[in-house]
């Protein structure tokens, strides 16, 4: 009822019907870290090119009211990221979970990022975006350190003095 100044409608009332439906509510997290559809991308530490880093977890929730199916989870670079688990055709009942692994393993240098899109049937994040990325550096090269009694030789810096020597004698190492 809505209070009103009108003499013969004082109070205005007004009756409203409606049905309630049920319906699946994807939610996702690693952790205790909940991630929003095309918000906040998961990042990966910086690796170097061919190591693998340690494989991450993602819980996918099912926080509504009826089940929630999940009919495909889609990886798009599948060069430098593995998903290590299908979910494909997956049902959650309410309250439950389901769950997969990610792992980035660069193939080539830079930034790489991605997405993961995860197609279900909750009316509000159909399909569900998640964005990664990650960064990726060359192998180091190898670094040649030569000493001598303590003391670090310097490429094309460091002279080493042998003194004088009679040709055709052969000195004992040092």
């Amino acid at each position: 009822s809505i209070p009103s100044t009108d003499s013969d409608e004082n109070p205005f009332v007004l009756k409203l019907t409606g049905t309630g439906v049920a319906s699946p509510e994807l939610t996702l997290k690693s952790g205790t870290t909940e991630y929003f559809h095309n918000s906040t991308p998961y990042t990966f530490d910086s690796r170097v090119v061919d190591t693998n880093s340690t494989s991450i977890q993602f819980t996918i929730f099912n926080e509504g009211s009826s089940t929630l199916n999940i009919t495909t989870v889609t990886l798009g670079d599948t060069t430098n990221y593995t998903l290590g688990s299908s979910l494909n055709e997956t049902s959650i009942v309410p309250g439950g979970s389901s769950t997969f692994t990610l792992a980035f393993t660069p193939q080539t240098t830079g930034s790489l990022p991605t997405t993961i899109t995860i197609d279900s049937d909750d009316p509000e994040d159909d399909p569900f975006i998640l964005s990664i990325s990650g960064e990726a550096t060359a192998t180091p090269l190898p670094e040649v350190t030569v000493k001598r009694a303590g003391v670090d030789f310097i490429s094309d810096d460091t002279i080493y003095n042998y003194g004088s020597i009679d040709v055709g004698v052969l000195t004992p190492p040092n």
